[in-house]
């Protein structure tokens, strides 16, 4: 899920990026670009879960965030976090320094 954000951080949409299989799923950068300016976005976080249970990102995770982040500063919006969701626990990617 993306959550999309204007200058004072207010929700303006949220669109869902990517629907995956148990263990995986494909974002794309430039679907979150694209998204971004869609709404005219000034910041974004990215929200998805892990249906293990497990809440620790994986090296994808972090490759895809870093990916991210850096398209979407080129366009100057700005990747608050990338939260993992996994039951009732939630870990932020910003949080853990991967942001």
């Amino acid at each position: 899920m993306l959550l999309l954000l204007d200058s004072q951080n207010r929700l303006i949409a949220d669109e869902t990026i990517s629907r995956g299989t148990v263990n995986q799923t494909s974002v794309y950068p430039r679907e979150i670009v694209n998204l971004a300016l869609q709404h005219f976005a000034h910041a974004v976080i990215i929200v998805h879960n892990h249906p293990g249970g497990e809440t620790s990102p994986s090296r994808a995770d972090i490759s895809v965030t870093k990916d991210i982040d850096k398209a979407l500063a080129v366009i100057g919006i700005t990747l608050h976090d990338h939260l993992i969701v996994a039951g009732t626990n939630c870990v932020s990617l910003k949080s853990l320094g991967h942001l």
